[in-house]
């Protein structure tokens, strides 16, 4: 067994719901002294416990609000829980929220120094990594341009040069391999995978198995807040994907919709994969029918698999699926794209 670095003892995070709204500072001391606020217990994450030994990539995986940042956040310090302990030895460099340590109102050139302070960096080590930082993030011609006047992508880009230019004992990294367009995502991977070469242990949250199982050796799979199973990254990967993806459900493939024959049942769920992670909350998705009516969806996104929930479908059907991405044009000119897919219903017999 090797040193351990991350040792996680039944640590729990609870979080007070309030059950009412309160406008401003002064209604709530109000309530508080009459007693009068009331809350819900909601515990984010439960009796996790887990070790990570010096070298170990350990993926951490579950569906959206299984508690995979809250625990990141418990383990970087971010935040304090509630009931147990985490140890860590060694210095950390957490990845949690990319665009977070950045002021808009500066340049991205400063920027850089902020965010690196942030980070621990001093500025004679930045000054040296400056040009290996903007050349890394596609950004030279934008570098004096303000942060408020950059789009999502490219600040999430500077984010991501600045904090993996150094060789880190402990990384922590939340969703940060689905930064800016495919060609910078395969240029993030590659420089993930060098660093990860290196004797650096690292925590890993991703909602694409595949990255996973790239790039860990191990994985632990919450489900509301409470640890599921952990152990080796394949084991780990294959029965999440059992239980959560494959049951029960049929798979289409992204295609031209109109040389798509998939067949599929009118009364399963349906996953369709795409050759990229589908980044929620910029995009929409409209279902129709041969004759373009639209059909109502239950829908989530698990990387790079959209889950559509029990639709509504007729036997003996054409449908195109339409995924709308990139739903505005930035500094860069990125406009929306279209993945599109379609199947037919079987007929019941």
């Amino acid at each position: 067994m090797g040193e351990i670095v991350i040792k996680v003892e039944d640590v729990g995070m609870e979080y007070n719901l309030n059950k009412e709204k309160v406008d401003n500072l002064k209604e709530f001391v109000i309530k508080f002294l009459k007693r009068e606020l009331k809350f819900t217990k909601f515990w984010a994450v439960r009796h996790v416990s887990m070790e990570v030994e010096r070298g170990d990539k350990y993926g951490i995986i579950g569906l959206n609000g299984a508690g995979k940042s809250t625990l990141l956040k418990v383990i970087s310090g971010v935040i304090k829980p509630t009931e147990g302990d985490v140890s860590i030895k060694g210095s950390i460099v957490p990845l949690l929220e990319l665009g977070s340590g950045f002021d808009p109102e500066y340049t991205g050139r400063e920027n850089i120094f902020l965010k690196g302070s942030l980070l621990g960096y001093s500025r004679e080590y930045l000054e040296s990594k400056y040009d290996e930082i903007v050349e890394f993030s596609e950004l030279e011609e934008f570098i004096d341009v303000k942060l408020k006047n950059y789009s999502t992508g490219m600040s999430s880009r500077l984010a991501f040069s600045i904090a993996t230019a150094v060789n880190p004992q402990i990384m922590i990294l939340d969703e940060v391999l689905s930064v800016g367009d495919a060609k910078f995502r395969e240029k993030s991977l590659e420089r993930m995978k060098t660093l990860l070469d290196q004797d650096v242990s690292v925590l890993f949250v991703s909602h694409t198995l595949q990255q996973v199982r790239d790039l860990c050796n191990k994985a632990i799979w919450l489900e509301n807040g409470r640890v599921i199973m952990q152990g080796l990254v394949d084991e780990v990967c294959d029965s999440y994907e059992r239980s959560v993806l494959l049951k029960e459900k049929i798979y289409v493939k992204s295609s031209n919709p109109k040389k798509n024959d998939a067949k599929v049942p009118v009364d399963k769920d349906i996953i369709l994969t795409f050759n990229a992670p589908i980044k929620v909350g910029t995009n929409w998705i409209e279902l129709l029918s041969a004759n373009r009516v639209s059909v109502p969806l239950e829908k989530y996104v698990d990387g790079d698999k959209l889950i559509i929930k029990h639709p509504v479908l007729q036997p003996g059907m054409r449908y195109n699926l339409h995924l709308h991405t990139g739903c505005f044009e930035d500094l860069e000119g990125n406009k929306v794209n279209t993945h599109s897919t379609g199947f037919t219903t079987e007929i019941k017999h």
